[in-house]
């Protein structure tokens, strides 16, 4: 279960994770934010800003928080997102 862009309010703004999803397993929250334009210096400092409000809010990196980026080009490496999945989500 998951829901795409949702709006949250966090550290008094709001932001929009590109996934809130729900571990069937035990109903554990997880947000999952994918950065594709890292090349870029302002998308990466909205980024890393993004990053510590999700901190400061309780979502850990790999507790309660995934992260993806971008490769080279705007590619995925659709086996390792499928590892994520496979190790945190299911």
């Amino acid at each position: 279960e998951f829901k795409y862009e949702t709006k949250m309010e966090i550290n008094g703004r709001h932001i929009y994770p590109d996934f809130i999803i729900k571990r069937p397993k035990d109903g554990k929250i997880f947000i999952w934010e994918h950065f594709g334009r890292m090349d870029l210096e302002d998308y990466r400092r909205k980024s890393f800003n993004k990053l510590e409000d999700y901190h400061y809010e309780g979502f850990d990196l790999w507790d309660n928080f995934i992260v993806s980026f971008d490769q080279g080009a705007g590619s995925i490496n659709m086996d390792y997102i499928d590892k994520i999945i496979k190790l945190y989500l299911l």
